[in-house]
C-alpha cells in the first residue's frame, strides 16, 4: 500500500469516528519548495570511503505548525520535529469558545494574550533544546486539563520550568528573540498559504507532502508508516 492510499485509509476512518472535520493534502516536488526547507544528504563521509556504504534509509523531517493549547499534542516520535507555534485572533477566538468563555471582546483579547505568552515561552524554552521545549507543551496542556487557559501565569511558568531542568537567569533575555521568532513564524504560514492549523510541510528525499487541518496523532501515524514501507 503507498503512503497516500494509507492517508487516505486512516482519514476515512478518522472521519467515520468524528475525529476528523475536514482535511487538504498536497504533494510537491520538493524543489519548488523554499531552499529554507530543503534537506541535505550526506552519503558517507571520507573516513568511511574503504568501508561499504549503508542501506540508505528515508529521511522524514516534518515542520508542524499549531495553536498551542487548541491543537492538542501527543507524545513525540523519533523523526525530526520542528515545531512552530501561531497565534491568531481566530484562534483565540476559538479557544474562547471552545473553553466557554464570555463571547465578549475582553476575553478575545485575554486568550490571544494567554497564546501569546504560551507562544513566546515555548519559543524561549526550546532555545535550551527541542527536548525541553516538548516537554514544556506537553506538561502545559497537563496542566491546562483542570483549568483555563486564562490560567497560565508567571508562577505557573516558573513551576513548568522547575520541572523540566530549566534555568530562569536568562530566560527574559532570550525573549526579544523569541519575539522576532514567532513573526517569522507567521510569516512562513502565510506564505505556504495555509489557512487554519494544524499544518504541516513533511519532506522526504523525494518530495513534500503539504497537509492542512490534520490532527498530531494522525500525522505520527502516517510518519510511521512511510519508515516502514521506506
Amino acid at each position: 500500500m503507498s503512503g497516500q492510499a494509507f492517508f487516505d485509509k486512516i482519514v476515512k476512518k478518522e472521519r467515520s469516528l468524528g475525529r476528523v472535520v475536514g482535511l487538504h493534502i498536497e504533494v510537491k516536488e520538493i524543489c519548488e519548495i523554499d531552499v529554507f526547507y530543503k534537506l541535505l544528504y550526506i552519503s558517507f563521509s571520507k573516513n568511511m570511503k574503504n568501508r561499504p556504504e549503508p542501506r540508505k534509509k528515508t529521511m522524514l523531517e516534518t515542520h508542524y505548525y499549531f495553536t498551542p493549547i487548541l491543537d492538542h499534542l501527543e507524545e513525540f516520535d523519533h523523526n525530526d520535529w520542528h515545531l512552530y507555534p501561531i497565534v491568531t485572533l481566530p484562534a483565540a477566538k476559538q479557544l474562547r469558545d471552545e473553553e466557554d468563555l464570555p463571547k465578549t471582546i475582553s476575553s478575545l483579547n485575554a486568550c490571544y494574550d494567554r497564546l501569546q505568552k504560551v507562544s513566546l515561552d515555548y519559543l524561549t524554552v526550546n532555545l535550551y533544546g527541542r527536548k525541553q521545549g516538548r516537554l514544556f507543551l506537553l506538561l502545559l496542556q497537563d496542566f491546562l486539563e483542570e483549568t483555563t487557559i486564562l490560567d497560565y501565569t508567571a508562577q505557573i511558568r516558573q513551576q513548568i520550568l522547575q520541572e523540566i531542568g530549566v534555568s530562569t537567569l536568562n530566560f527574559l533575555e532570550y525573549r526579544s528573540f523569541a519575539k522576532k521568532h514567532l513573526a517569522l513564524i507567521l510569516k512562513d504560514f502565510r506564505k505556504n498559504n495555509f489557512q487554519t492549523s494544524p499544518a504541516s510541510l513533511i519532506l522526504t528525499d523525494k518530495e513534500c507532502l503539504r497537509v492542512e487541518n490534520c490532527p498530531h496523532v494522525l500525522l505520527q501515524q502516517y510518519l510511521e508508516q512511510i519508515e516502514k514501507t521506506a
